[in-house]
């Protein structure tokens, strides 16, 4: 790489931001990292950070690997994989998905968690994070347990995410608990932590990789699409090109 590997680009105004970002849209294969922020951005001290979970925090996508272990991986990939490029309703694909679980047992889950593995700089971005004082959560449209598993090893301060429902022997009845974490639950919820931590626009930072998290990406100042899918990268101000979460790092 040369002296571009990571560049970021101050303005006066996030329009000015995103306008100049369309301009030399082309020309972004040749970064590493890139960020497209406002003045008063770049300048406040950030408070909170926002991550979703499958394929950013981790390198996979959980209810895919649930798939794998209950011999159900062609149906539910296919499913996951228009829902992430914004070609499908994100509620009804995920209800499409879990109720291809009905009756599968519980326990089993267990078994996934060790195939499960940190996308690669996690660790260090989020030690990094909590060591300049920033309050740091997981907002995910998968599940739970998950991030139960994780969140104490990486002392995150708030996790949410869904629960699949279970009958009295503790098999899955095919449907998650409510309210569905969507895209506008996400926004939701990362304005609920913003309002409860006392933190503005400018000292948020949202990362994300799918269409489910554009949503969210409003309440931030530094908005990043972590190797995302178009739609997400059309609209974040601030691009992660390679699987390294550290890089973000660059623009704080």
């Amino acid at each position: 790489m040369d002296q571009f590997e990571f560049k970021r680009f101050t303005f006066d105004h996030e329009s000015q931001a995103l306008a100049f970002k369309e301009k030399i849209w082309s020309d972004l294969s040749s970064y590493q990292a890139v960020s497209f922020q406002t003045e008063a951005t770049h300048l406040a001290s950030k408070k909170l950070c926002v991550f979703d979970m499958d394929s950013t925090l981790i390198n996979q996508e959980v209810i895919d690997e649930i798939a794998r272990l209950f011999g159900l991986y062609e149906q539910v990939a296919k499913i996951t994989e228009e829902a992430m490029q914004g070609g499908r309703e994100f509620t009804h694909s995920l209800r499409d998905r879990c109720k291809l679980f009905t009756g599968m047992p519980e326990a089993r889950l267990q078994e996934i968690l060790p195939k499960l593995s940190l996308s690669r700089g996690a660790r260090e971005l989020l030690a990094y994070l909590q060591s300049r004082g920033m309050k740091t959560a997981i907002v995910s449209g998968g599940f739970e347990f998950v991030l139960k598993h994780f969140q104490s090893q990486l002392k995150i301060d708030q996790i949410h995410a869904h629960t699949l429902e279970l009958d009295a022997a503790r098999n899955f009845l095919g449907t998650v608990k409510d309210p569905i974490i969507d895209s506008h639950q996400k926004r939701a919820l990362t304005s609920k932590m913003k309002q409860e931590y006392g933190v503005v626009f400018e000292q948020t930072i949202v990362v994300g990789d799918g269409a489910n998290d554009i949503e969210m990406m409003k309440e931030a100042g530094i908005a990043v699409s972590f190797c995302g899918k178009e739609k997400l990268r059309a609209a974040a101000n601030t691009l992660i090109l390679e699987r390294n979460l550290s890089l973000l790092e660059k623009f704080l």
